[in-house]
């Protein structure tokens, strides 16, 4: 019972430790970070004494286990050097830099890192099993949670001296650095800082890995793992299924997979071409074009925005075509959706089967079953359909207005980027204030609709639309059903695309009307552009992000995660709550419109 005793007390001190570092992170890279410096003694006791526990926790850890040390020895090596590393640092580095809260931050981070491996390993594995079971019986739970724990610690990573240049000089406020990774983890693009002049190479990779777990999915991740060591059960595959609104959940796995492969496939190539446009073109050293050309390819991939460029903006690229396609490329597939990707590869297989066979098509074997192929195949060509639609309205818009004076091939390119631009891929290549207020409405449309449902676009999906005009459409014509070409879609399916739009709406006026009230600069039609964009996660601006007050950045924070998880919480939330019985009433009859 001691024993147990103990265990406990070190596991939860390891807990509030870790709590304890993020705060201090926190406070250290916010307004109040002054008020640390006036506790002298805090500064220059609490290291040691954390120092003290490191110490403590790794003889406990040597002395409860001493029937089997050699083993433990082998097995946490890599945490034993770790808080090696700790003790190190604090000895070398605190005594001399007691007051830069810089070096306080690294060391804090050590800790928290120390803190957490520690509580891991300190935690019964029947009873991790048992979370771990419960939150798969929890798809939205596990998805919050591991948003959560996402943001947090990208978050801590971008306040580290070693995330910032210039850090001395007060670096990046802990308010923006959530910002910035929330906007990453939501891939939506928007950022109150330049970050091309505010985050240092390894920031940068900091930043582009949140956009890269966020695009793909934290929960397809984490399933993917779970799948591959063959411990997902139904519910498991269902959180799979629903981070990348797939129905067919018997075969979710492999169909992860082919996501994680088809996503690294693609964003090869497209770092392969801009390595080579950065290194040959823009005569870049080889590793800035290699670091370029991989954070421009899965930003572009992962419809997130973020540029490398001064000011965040292409402009100075404007008229390069070959940059630009490349660009337009990538975010094609990724407003298409992987479903729909997969579905013509296999098409053109079977094609191309059926001609070296002379008409025996054996590649059926393999075929991949889709029950909502035709939707699939509606919203990925409706999704390039919409996109040379915007095309033409934008050339026709903007010609006698803002692109007269450039030649034709500049005006095509210019029309082109932004057509495939708002459908919530937020690079921009222009001021948007300068547009005329129609081509600013149709760019809004394009944020609010998004791509096709799952990819890395967001927005409400074509999907959505399709299935609430079907929807209309047998509502009108008194039919049983709602068809989608040769595919039913149930009255349920109809209702939760209709929640979606009405949701999508309601948050956009709630947002809006919350900002007004905030925001110290009033201009209307710039915050109903931040919140629209926010929602689809598009990442665009009319330059206003940079002025929101902080109660103005939490509503644009919580509506990015609205945006990115909301119809899947939602959804999910409705399937997790036990539904009681409620006593019958009579029908009443409503008077409607």
């Amino acid at each position: 019972m001691a024993r147990v005793n103990v265990r406990q007390f070190f596991r939860r001190t390891n807990l509030l430790l870790m709590i304890f570092s993020i705060v201090f992170i926190f406070l250290a890279s916010s307004d109040y970070a002054q008020i640390l410096f006036r506790v002298d003694w805090f500064l220059r006791w609490m290291p040691k004494l954390l120092m003290s526990w490191v110490v403590a926790d790794v003889i406990y850890q040597l002395v409860s286990r001493t029937d089997q040390i050699g083993l433990w020895l082998r097995r946490f090596l890599v945490i034993l050097l770790w808080s090696a590393v700790t003790l190190s640092y604090g000895w070398l580095r605190l005594p001399n830099y007691q007051y830069s809260l810089g070096h306080q931050k690294v060391f804090y981070a050590f800790i928290l890192i120390h803190s957490l491996s520690f509580y891991l390993h300190q935690i019964n594995q029947a009873q991790l099993k048992r979370y771990i079971g419960m939150l798969l019986q929890r798809p939205a739970h596990m998805m919050v949670l591991s948003y959560t724990a996402l943001i947090l610690l990208f978050t801590v990573l971008l306040l580290l001296p070693i995330s910032q240049y210039g850090y001395q000089e007060g670096g990046l406020s802990a308010l923006n650095a959530l910002f910035l990774t929330v906007s990453a983890i939501c891939v939506t693009g928007l950022a109150p800082v330049d970050i091309a002049s505010t985050f240092s190479p390894f920031g940068l990779g900091v930043l582009v890995l949140a956009v890269q777990l966020g695009g793909i999915g934290i929960a397809l991740l984490g399933s993917i793992m779970l799948y591959v060591r063959r411990s997902v059960g139904l519910s498991g595959r269902t959180l799979l299924a629903y981070s990348f609104s797939d129905d067919a959940v018997s075969d979710v796995g492999k169909v992860a997979l082919r996501v994680i492969w088809a996503t690294l496939i693609i964003e090869l190539i497209g770092a392969s071409y801009f390595v080579w446009h950065f290194f040959v073109v823009q005569e870049y050293l080889l590793m800035p074009a290699l670091g370029h050309g991989i954070f421009f390819s899965i930003s572009a991939f992962n419809n997130a925005g973020f540029s490398l460029f001064t000011g965040g903006s292409l402009e100075s690229l404007r008229f390069d075509f070959s940059f630009l396609w490349m660009i337009n490329l990538l975010i094609i597939f990724g407003v298409v959706g992987f479903n729909f990707i997969f579905y013509e590869l296999n098409r053109m297989k079977r094609a191309l089967g059926r001609y070296l066979s002379k008409g025996v098509d054996h590649l059926n074997r393999t075929q991949v079953t889709m029950n909502n192929s035709t939707l699939v195949l509606r919203s990925g060509y409706g999704s390039i359909l919409l996109m040379v639609v915007l095309f033409f309205l934008f050339y026709a818009f903007e010609h006698p207005h803002s692109i007269y004076v450039l030649s034709t091939a500049q005006q095509y390119i210019e029309s082109a980027f932004l057509s495939v631009d708002a459908k919530t891929a937020g690079f921009m290549s222009r001021d948007f204030t300068t547009l005329r207020f129609s081509t600013q409405g149709l760019f809004l449309l394009g944020m609010f609709i998004g791509g096709a449902s799952g990819g890395t676009a967001g927005g409400i999906k074509l999907n959505t639309i399709l299935v609430i005009f079907a929807g209309f459409r047998a509502f009108i014509q008194q039919r049983p059903l709602a068809k989608i070409g040769q595919m039913s879609i149930s009255w349920e399916d109809v209702r939760r695309a209709n929640i979606l739009f009405i949701s999508a709406i309601l948050v956009v006026i709630l947002a809006t009307f919350a900002l007004s009230i905030t925001e110290r600069v009033q201009e209307p039609f710039a915050i109903f552009w931040e919140v629209v964009s926010a929602l689809g996660t598009v990442g665009t601006s009319l330059n206003y992000t940079s002025d929101l007050t902080v109660l103005g950045r939490i509503v644009i924070m919580s509506v990015m995660l609205i945006g990115r998880l909301g119809a899947l919480t939602l959804f999910s939330f409705a399937q997790e709550r036990e539904v009681k019985k409620e006593p019958s009433y009579p029908l009443g009859n409503v008077y409607i419109g």
